[in-house]
């Protein structure tokens, strides 16, 4: 099987770049989370190649055109922000800049850098500037694009000629009070990519004898390190210009299952800095800067008890004590803030989980009872009172989550995903933040901001506060979801007997046979879609239940890799769609793949 549009990431914890085969689809720098600078689009090719150089991050490119070829070669520096793709052109082309359109754009013919004076195209983001949802530039960014030999910026300020022969495009990007540095850096250092991303992969300490497994380790690790901000935050992917605790959490856990612990850590440490600049965590965080917060409805849920969760992973193959008391404060925090939302026993959802975003779970139903939040509450403050000692209230509300899950949960042999339940008995604020329900019913563009629930149980945007909605509302039930279903045994959650985690298993596996796909619903929807670690959460039930379909399964998990290493988002029978390059479902489903490797390989 062969996905196409691939995206691939370039990064070096200041400057990011993403790339789509030749073209580089987004330019992010000196803060991960900024708006993207430009563009520089390729034309069209008869075909291309793109290959990522063996254990580098460095990328080659073969552009088909009439009359001859065009050779691209890319290099990020790994200690200082330059761009480096040179050009090796037998015919002539062009490569467009699709510049943002809240930058200024100047030409300076003869601007100093080094001893010379080069033809520079500038663009600049100003303070202030605004991006993804509701962030906004707290500096002035600047990026400088020089060209040589046979590559020239042409007289729109919006293109880069070249013409038969070899040449460089050079790229440095800066805070602008940082651009005299970086502009040094540019002509005085040399080139240190290689060397970087051979001793970073040196470090990797799974090493399955697989050759394809072997391969994915590679491009996984090297695409987390890639979207990894010198700040410790990981890029939730190419559309999604924050660091998303839930993505955090998963991509942590694949770090440490193959032995960087040190990536693992930083994750950490950007939380506890947010924490101590903040006296909290939202949903998501800006990488580079402290300012940029992305809010959720339901923010105290399922956010805090990952932040926990992942600090316990972090422990258990570190025996870091001092780290874990350096963050007790904030763990503290994460463990208390939950309590608050405990009503019979149950949590509500976090209003930017997955499997709500993409649509498979209703979002107009937050308030209902989660068996994934309510199971995180109660593993979070299970390791939190056990290595920090327990507290009256946080273990009252723990035994009586303990007490009733099953109660609330557990429904003809199966782990519902919601509870309805827990919305009778909750207070419901007036206004949350989040996508407009109304506008998500309806198919409208969404609205994303603060929301007003009326009579009906929506929580509306202002422009549809008095509309009435055009299609059902989804129905009002217990919904089940093999993202909820099969994640008690991705987190180690015992309280299932190994009958009821068979019976659970079952129709998932009935699909699967018919099918051979994952899809996260199994009802009469009709609904194909899977979450991107949907694959992960089947293939570890299996491997726990030592199911003989497992090695299907982990063949089949291997094939929907895309050409560069990388998975996605979400899957439509085995096709990838949304957003590419993902950590979050890239670490998971790898930690599993060799789990369920190290569990054929035991058998044989």
């Amino acid at each position: 099987m062969k996905n196409t549009n691939a995206i691939h990431a370039m990064g070096n914890g200041s400057f990011l770049i993403y790339g789509q085969g030749p073209d580089l689809i987004d330019m992010h720098g000196s803060d991960y989370s900024m708006p993207g600078m430009t563009q520089m689009l390729c034309e069209k090719p008869l075909s291309f190649e793109t290959a990522r150089i063996a254990d580098t991050n460095n990328w080659e490119h073969s552009l088909k055109y009439e009359g001859g070829k065009v050779y691209f070669r890319d290099t990020l520096s790994m200690g200082f922000n330059t761009f480096r793709r040179t050009v090796d052109a037998q015919v002539a082309t062009t490569l467009k800049l699709n510049i943002n359109g809240q930058a200024k754009v100047y030409r300076w013919k003869d601007y100093g850098i080094g001893e010379s004076k080069k033809d520079c195209l500038c663009i600049l983001i100003s303070k202030g500037t605004t991006f993804f949802v509701n962030m906004a530039t707290h500096h002035e960014y600047r990026m400088f694009i020089f060209c040589e030999g046979c590559a020239s910026l042409a007289d729109d300020n919006a293109s880069i000629r070249i013409e038969p022969g070899k040449g460089e495009i050079v790229v440095v990007c800066a805070r602008t009070e940082e651009c005299e540095q970086q502009l040094r850096a540019a002509v005085e250092k040399e080139d240190d990519s290689t060397s970087y991303w051979r001793a970073f992969l040196d470090r990797i300490t799974a090493k399955p004898s697989d050759k394809r497994l072997a391969e994915a380790v590679k491009s996984v690790a090297i695409f987390i390190k890639a979207q990894q901000s010198r700040d410790g935050g990981v890029a939730a992917g190419h559309f999604y210009m924050a660091a998303y605790v839930r993505d955090q959490a998963g991509t942590a856990r694949g770090l440490i299952r193959i032995g960087l612990l040190e990536e693992a850590k930083a994750i950490l440490t950007f939380w506890k800095n947010k924490y101590m600049w903040h006296g909290d965590l939202k949903n998501a965080e800006s990488m580079g800067d402290r300012e940029g917060r992305l809010q959720f409805s339901n923010d105290e849920v399922e956010v805090p008890a990952y932040i926990i969760l992942t600090a316990f992973a972090y422990y258990e193959a570190s025996g870091d004590d001092a780290f874990m008391e350096e963050i007790h404060p904030m763990l503290e925090w994460a463990a208390h803030v939950q309590i608050k939302h405990v009503v019979r026993g149950m949590t509500g959802f976090s209003g930017d989980e997955t499997y709500v975003a993409g649509g498979t779970y209703p979002r107009c139903y937050l308030y209902h009872g989660s068996a994934e939040s309510t199971m995180l509450f109660i593993l979070s403050v299970e390791k939190y009172m056990a290595y920090y000692g327990t507290h009256d209230v946080l273990d009252a509300k723990l035994q009586e989550a303990k007490s009733l899950y099953r109660e609330n949960f557990f429904q003809g042999g199966q782990l519902m995903a919601n509870c309805p339940e827990r919305e009778k008995d909750s207070e419901l604020p007036r206004f949350h933040f989040g996508w407009c329900d109304s506008c998500i019913i309806d198919n409208k563009i969404g609205y994303i901001g603060w929301l007003e629930r009326t009579e009906d149980g929506l929580y509306r945007c202002p422009d549809c506060m008095t509309e009435q909605v055009k299609n059902p509302i989804p129905e009002l039930r217990a919904y089940s979801l093999s993202s909820v279903a099969l994640l008690p045994a991705w987190h180690g959650f015992d309280f299932l007997t190994d009958d009821e985690q068979a019976e659970i298993l079952q129709p998932f596996l009935d699909a699967y046979k018919k099918t051979h796909s994952v899809t996260s619903r199994q009802d009469e929807s009709g609904d194909r879609r899977a979450l991107g670690y949907d694959y992960a959460l089947l293939l570890g039930a299996m491997t726990k239940a030592r199911h003989p379909l497992m090695e299907d399964l982990l063949s089949l998990t291997l094939d929907i890799l895309d050409e560069v290493g990388t998975w996605a988002e979400y899957y439509i029978d085995n096709e990838p769609f949304n957003c590419r390059c993902r950590p979050w479902e890239s670490a998971i489903n790898l930690a599993v793949c060799l789990d369920a490797w190290d569990a054929l390989n035991s058998v044989k």
